[in-house]
């Protein structure tokens, strides 16, 4: 009987760029640091060409609460 080796799930850098950002913030808003974070910002713009490039890199991406994120683009179009 021959078996099919399992195909292992290969995270794009973007996601794997995002996943460490969700563990540095523990949770937490990076901004205002009271509400529940949950979207992942890209300070730079855009998510890369196919999530590589400088705006995948962890140290470029903020975990912001709705408000916060709503916050940054807002700021961002003035």
């Amino acid at each position: 009987v021959q078996r099919r080796k399992a195909k292992r799930k290969r995270m794009a850098p973007d996601r794997k760029g995002s996943k460490a950002v969700r563990h540095r913030s523990e949770g937490i808003c990076e901004a205002c640091g009271e509400q529940r974070a949950i979207h992942v910002h890209h300070k730079l713009g855009g998510h890369g060409v196919r999530g590589r490039g400088p705006s995948a890199l962890p140290e470029n991406k903020l975990h912001l609460c709705l408000a916060c994120h709503k916050a940054a683009h807002d700021a961002k179009g003035k």
